[in-house]
């Protein structure tokens, strides 16, 4: 996905959400896994066990507004 096309996904991939928010993919898993930001499980098909984890680049958007103002 191009940077562009970052910007306006309303849902991004691990790997885009840490590039977006200028952090790691450990951070991200960490966030999602306290439930500080907002992810699903998107499968291919219903029977896999596996997907594509999608995050909310609104959630990122509030917790790096939360964390500025924490730092002022």
């Amino acid at each position: 996905m191009l940077q562009s096309e970052i910007l306006q996904s309303d849902w991004l991939r691990v790997n885009e959400a840490a590039k977006y928010a200028k952090c790691s993919r450990a951070l991200i898993y960490e966030l999602i896994s306290a439930q500080t930001i907002k992810s699903f499980l998107r499968k291919s098909h219903p029977a896999n066990k596996s997907g594509t984890r999608l995050v909310s680049r609104a959630s990122i958007d509030a917790w790096m507004n939360a964390q500025a103002e924490a730092a002022v």
